[in-house]
């Protein structure tokens, strides 16, 4: 016997639709089991996104060497203009990266674009 036995329908134009498969694709669910999480305020696991690990290494390795840079700056070494401003961007662009693999689900230009770093 079904562990659900009733059926519901409703109607949606295309763009609503579209909507729900890429909410869908950010999880690891059906649509059906999507829509039903939704409908019952149960929370929705999302994907693990594979690289998502690597991200957060490489991030804690650039808040490091600020954290080095900080405490040189405090021991009253001076520090390159240079060295502070090129970890500063690179820790605010792996943080920009991870915030938009964490909202996307996914990123398959990923590899691409931390090659860069």
């Amino acid at each position: 016997m079904r562990k659900r036995q009733l059926k519901m329908y409703f109607w949606i134009n295309k763009e609503e639709r579209d909507f729900i498969d890429r909410e869908v694709a950010k999880t690891e669910l059906s649509r059906e089991g999507f829509l039903r999480s939704r409908i019952l305020r149960k929370p929705i696991p999302l994907k693990h996104h594979p690289d998502l690990s690597r991200l957060i290494r490489e991030l804690n390795a650039i808040g490091n060497n600020i954290n080095q840079i900080a405490r040189q700056a405090h021991l009253g070494n001076p520090i390159p203009k240079a060295e502070f401003f090129m970890a500063k961007k690179a820790f605010e662009e792996m943080e920009a990266l991870m915030l938009e693999v964490m909202q996307s689900g996914t990123d398959e230009n990923l590899d691409k674009k931390m090659s860069g770093h």
